[in-house]
């Protein structure tokens, strides 16, 4: 198909004005052609953000990105791209734009229109903070450690239901293994007992338990940052989540320090 049969095949795609046959005979094309599933996801974007006949209502208030979106819209500029959008579409469609040049110009705006939801989307469209606890939050990267005293039952015992969310049976393994061996204790133990405090919804024994691990001379007590931070954003505590993100980014060398830039600019 030429350029202009391509958007008449689009516009008649969308509208439900095709025959069964021809709908068919679309999406087999659509299936191998990226390029015509981009064009007509294009346009199925611009009619529904920027068309006349959308409702107020049918845009949410339930999101940030939404309310934003919905002020844009109802903007000066927003209103002048409609008006320049919806122009060129009658035209377009009404036949009283022919040549390639005109046609061009339709789809610029609905390219600079799209480009405009875009840009409102990554100012404005923040993650919420259990997204962000979700996504960063990976049990794999738990520390692994062995008993110096013979106990290693305890331990793996305590990690085994930790990781099948026994959460009561893994605290009592790691607290009856801290009282049997407090001298030989390793600290990382603490992010575990931490986490299990989190999942209970007990945030103050959660952070005192990581605290423990701060405290000490353990080599990668800066570990205990990461974690609060973690639990932090489960809590939606943005404040203090914040704040244990400055202190990650203090030192190049701290633990997760590439990751606390990428979480500290999506809050």
């Amino acid at each position: 198909m030429i350029e202009g049969e391509i958007h008449e095949q689009i516009e008649r795609f969308l509208s439900g004005a095709m025959s069964d046959v021809e709908m068919k005979q679309f999406q087999k094309e659509m299936i191998g052609n990226s390029a015509l599933q981009e064009e007509v996801a294009l346009y199925q974007s611009i009619n529904f953000h920027l068309n006349e006949d959308v409702e107020d209502d049918t845009i949410s208030d339930n999101s940030e990105y939404n309310r934003k979106l919905k002020e844009y819209i109802g903007s000066e500029q927003g209103e002048k791209i409609q008006a320049i959008l919806l122009e060129e579409k009658y035209k377009y469609h009404n036949g009283l734009s022919q040549n390639k040049s005109s046609k061009r110009i339709f789809y610029y705006v609905a390219s600079t229109a799209a480009a405009v939801v875009f840009v409102i989307s990554f100012f404005f469209l923040k993650y919420s903070e259990k997204d962000l606890y979700a996504d960063y939050y990976k049990i794999e990267e738990l520390p692994s450690f062995t008993s110096r005293s013979g106990k290693s039952s305890l331990l793996t015992s305590a990690k085994s239901n930790f990781r099948n969310k026994q959460f009561d049976k893994s605290l009592s393994d790691f607290n009856e293994y801290i009282e049997k061996d407090a001298e030989g204790v390793d600290p990382l133990i603490y992010i575990y007992t931490g986490l299990i405090y989190s999942e209970k919804n007990e945030l103050e024994k959660a952070i005192e338990q990581l605290t423990l691990l701060e405290n000490s001379d353990n080599i990668d007590n800066t570990r205990a940052f990461w974690y609060k931070v973690l639990v932090y954003l489960k809590f939606d505590k943005k404040v203090e989540a914040k704040e244990m993100l400055s202190f990650i980014l203090k030192d190049p060398n701290n633990y997760k320090y590439k990751e606390a830039k990428e979480i500290l600019e999506k809050l």
